[in-house]
Parts: structure tokens; sequence; C-alpha cells
């Protein structure tokens, strides 16, 4: 569930207002955590409601990667993909240097390694 843009916001805050506004639809996650019919199920992402739904799950994990590496992904994503504008970019950097969307107790995983390597290290930790 994600809350309609207002038509009159300042295109510099656009960045700022869709992570504001960025919430999960909590009975959908609900749903997924109740079905049991695969052995593991892995919901990626954030939201700023991520509190209502943390106890649903076993583990929580955060992907983390330093500054340095999160500037040259960033510089990679294609046009239009959230994160390629400048504001965009500015509040990505932000939140990275903060931990105030952090669940609390979450597993840490270091997400500069290749990606087959943040997966094993993901499954271990589930135990796979």
């Amino acid at each position: 569930l994600f809350c309609k843009r207002p038509p009159d916001l300042d295109p510099q805050g656009v960045a700022a207002w869709m992570h504001n506004h960025h919430i999960w639809d909590v009975d959908l996650v609900k749903s997924i955590a109740r079905d049991h019919s695969y052995p593991q199920t892995f919901i990626c992402g954030g939201a700023r409601n991520i509190s209502d739904v943390t106890n649903l799950f076993d583990r929580i994990f955060v992907l983390r990667i330093d500054r340095e590496t999160l500037v040259q992904r960033l510089s990679t994503r294609p046009i239009g993909e959230f994160g390629s504008d400048y504001e965009e970019k500015k509040l990505i950097l932000k939140l990275l240097a903060s931990t105030v969307d952090q669940p609390k107790h979450a597993c840490m995983i270091n997400a500069t390694q290749p990606v087959f390597d943040v997966v094993s290290e993901v499954l271990e930790h589930c135990e796979v």
C-alpha cells in the first residue's frame, strides 16, 4: 500500500515524501507469514511501518554496505529507478548514516560481498 503523492509537492521534496509514506500492507504481510506452503519465505525491502510486522518474522536481516560502495552502486542505477536522481541519492546516503529505520535485533549482513556470498550467509543463519 502506497500513498498517492500530492500533485503540488515541491520536486526537491519528492524523495523524502516517498520515504516517509512507503508503508507495507500489514494484512498482506500477515497473510504471507501465515502461508507455510514453502519451507522458507523471504520478504525484501523495508517500510516506515516495519515495526508493525517484525514480530511475524523468525529473523530479520539488514544488508549493510559502506558509503563508497553505495555511491558506486547508485551511480549505475538507470534513470527513473529510485536512487538515480540527486535528491534520492542524497536521501539514501543520509539513511545509510542513520540507524533510525533499522529493526532492533536484526542480523547484520555485509552486502559488499559478491551476491552468492551474501545469500550463503543469509541461508547459514536460516539453517538451510
